[in-house]
């Protein structure tokens, strides 16, 4: 019969046994996973936040009300009308507008509420539904009426020019420097404007090229 040992182990036997149980190594590599990952992924996640908050700041810049020249070059007639500023005193006239300068190209779009025809001066005039005034509504050379009629769509494509110049008496009664911004095609010369009154009216009709029905 096999007898069972109670012999108690010694030190030199638990040391030894201690030695053959395989430790688990610990690398640099994985130290610094378990360091440094919530710390770059908080370092992308702070990234990508900002990239969104910049992308978002541009984008309500770029849509933002009246910013025609950004995100359209189309504009109405009652929006034409509120861009514009007259200014100056008895000696200046000044007319220019608040965001458009001299070189934009705009389209007026509106829909015609009046279309008349001066068969004395050979010019239409056309008032649109969105403005009631006097600047904002086109003089066009020739007689439009055979081609539009009240209710009609139309674009008007124009190009912003500035024109400086002096008058002196006896042209006018007192010398008068003016500054305006008007669309090309509407300046002749200075003649011809002091001809016409030396004021609006000594502007040009506009040509019926640059008007069309959508």
């Amino acid at each position: 019969m096999k007898k069972w040992s109670l012999k108690k182990k010694s030190v030199n036997d638990e040391i030894s046994a201690n030695e053959l149980r395989p430790k688990k190594s610990i690398s640099i590599k994985n130290i610094f996973k378990m360091n440094f990952l919530p710390i770059t992924f908080l370092a992308y996640s702070v990234v990508v936040i900002l990239i969104v908050m910049l992308f978002m700041s541009g984008s309500s810049e770029n849509t933002s009300p009246n910013n025609h020249d950004n995100t359209s070059n189309i504009w109405t007639a009652s929006e034409l009308a509120e861009d514009m500023q007259l200014g100056g005193d008895i000696s200046t006239i000044q007319f220019k507008y608040k965001t458009l300068i001299e070189g934009d190209s705009i389209i007026i779009q509106d829909t015609i509420r009046s279309i008349t025809y001066d068969a004395y001066l050979d010019v239409t005039t056309i008032k649109f539904d969105t403005a009631i005034g006097y600047v904002e509504d086109p003089v066009f050379e020739g007689d439009l009426t055979i081609l539009y009629s009240s209710g009609d769509l139309v674009k008007i494509s124009v190009t912003i020019t500035r024109i400086s110049f002096t008058l002196e008496p006896p042209d006018v009664l007192n010398k008068i420097s003016y500054d305006l911004e008007i669309f090309q095609g509407q300046w002749e010369s200075e003649e011809y404007f002091v001809i016409k009154g030396a004021n609006a009216d000594g502007l040009k009709p506009l040509p019926q090229s640059i008007i069309t029905k959508l």
